[in-house]
């Protein structure tokens, strides 16, 4: 797992939190003194936050930080990654050609 992985995944932790109580960044930046960049940068990734902006950004939407590593842990190791589920897709869809193809072939 990368680095880049992970910093995408807890900046989707934290979008989807704001979403519920700020529904755009600019509020939300407003909220806590930064600019709508700034939000947009973390909660894609792109920004890689101190433990002092991390703890601001979790109290200002009444989340521990202690609960946010946990849904961030939650997110890296319990979501499958989008190529992983197009492939299982695929591996799925492969077996019922073939077994349309067997029962058509061997009956």
């Amino acid at each position: 797992m990368t680095k880049r992985v992970i910093f995408k995944t807890a900046g989707e932790v934290l979008k989807k939190v704001r979403e519920g109580i700020y529904p755009n960044q600019a509020d939300f930046a407003k909220r806590i003194g930064h600019t709508q960049s700034y939000i947009s940068k973390v909660e894609t990734g792109r920004k890689k936050m101190d433990m002092a902006e991390l703890i601001e950004y979790c109290n200002a939407l009444g989340m521990s930080v202690t609960l946010y590593a946990a849904e961030v842990e939650y997110g890296l190791y319990h979501k499958k990654p989008k190529e992983e589920r197009l492939n299982q897709y695929n591996r799925d869809f492969i077996k019922k050609v073939l077994a349309v193809f067997q029962s058509f072939y061997l009956t």
